[in-house]
């Protein structure tokens, strides 16, 4: 009888006592991870802002490089132009630049909108993580000190029966 008793409260003992263990450093490096994960954020923004920059750079160039070749073919053999066609492609030129330019910025626009949902998400996952491992780490010590209390008066009962 004795050692079944003791095969009984072994194996509650080792129930009790068999809770997810969690490292404190777990938690700090889940904090880490969060900070890196806005860092890796802003840095994914910056990279799509000079991005933009430089199709913006580079759409204002191909313009002025294509400026001599539209005028030669536009004065189709003559001398000049007349003002009214100087202001009509200079409204044209204007304006296509500006439509080509507002698509970069659609373009960027839309990107940082997709990578902020992305890093959003891994945020909210993040921290949702960081939260379950904390929690955990807190019931953890709360089991452990309820176990603790339990052993503590159970102790007496059991060197008694184990005795007899």
């Amino acid at each position: 009888m004795k050692q079944l008793l003791t095969i009984i409260l072994s194996a509650v003992a080792a129930v009790l006592t068999a809770c997810a263990s969690v490292p404190p450093e777990a938690v700090t490096a889940q904090e880490k991870i969060s900070a890196g994960i806005e860092a890796a954020r802003k840095n994914q923004i910056m990279l799509i802002d000079r991005f933009a920059d430089e199709a913006k750079i580079s759409l204002r160039l191909k313009y002025k490089d294509a400026i001599p070749a539209v005028l030669q073919k536009k004065l189709a053999g003559r001398a000049s132009f007349t003002p009214t066609e100087v202001q009509s492609l200079l409204s044209e030129y204007g304006t296509d630049l500006e439509g080509d330019l507002k698509k970069v910025d659609d373009q960027r626009a839309r990107l940082v909108r997709e990578t902020d949902r992305f890093f959003n998400d891994l945020g909210s996952l993040s921290s949702l993580n960081q939260q379950v491992l904390a929690s955990t780490v807190q019931l953890n010590k709360t089991y452990k000190a309820a176990f603790d209390q339990l052993k503590t008066q159970a102790e007496p009962k059991f060197a008694e029966i184990l005795s007899n």
